[in-house]
């Protein structure tokens, strides 16, 4: 019909990979971390990525802020729309999600683990030492 689009012209050999992350975690993302990607569409290969752009806005409806990667696409294997998998790697946060749970036991974390496909959470015993700079490090 007049006017309907035909078709859209694509540059496809950097794409651009937008993840949303929980507002929570923004203390533990900074533009120029790297992460790991995986896509489902290319089953046993990761792609290293380093966060390109941090949204400065925050979803009301989610909690959520958007960051972005670039990522070179040479072979044109990575599609539009697809969904990927993201590690981002922190400093802080060293590579795993967990949360400080206070007791009169010794200090514990929950650190979440991936098996089978599954996320389960499991105490672990961590040792806890002051330190000057943000209050606590383990």
């Amino acid at each position: 019909m007049p006017g309907e689009r035909l078709f859209d012209l694509a540059d496809l050999s950097t794409v651009w990979i937008t993840a949303d992350i929980y507002e929570a975690d923004l203390p533990y993302v900074r533009e120029g971390a790297t992460a790991q990607i995986s896509v489902n569409d290319i089953p046993g290969k990761t792609f290293s990525a380093k966060v390109a752009y941090l949204y400065p806005t925050l979803s009301a409806e989610t909690r959520t802020a958007k960051v972005r990667f670039a990522l070179p696409n040479p072979a044109n294997r990575l599609k539009p729309q697809t969904f990927a998998n993201i590690e981002i790697q922190s400093a802080l946060a060293a590579g795993c999600s967990s949360r400080r749970m206070r007791s009169s036991r010794p200090a514990r974390v929950l650190s979440s683990m991936w098996i089978g496909g599954e996320g389960t959470f499991e105490p672990r015993a961590i040792k806890l030492e002051r330190a000057a700079e943000n209050g606590w490090r383990s």
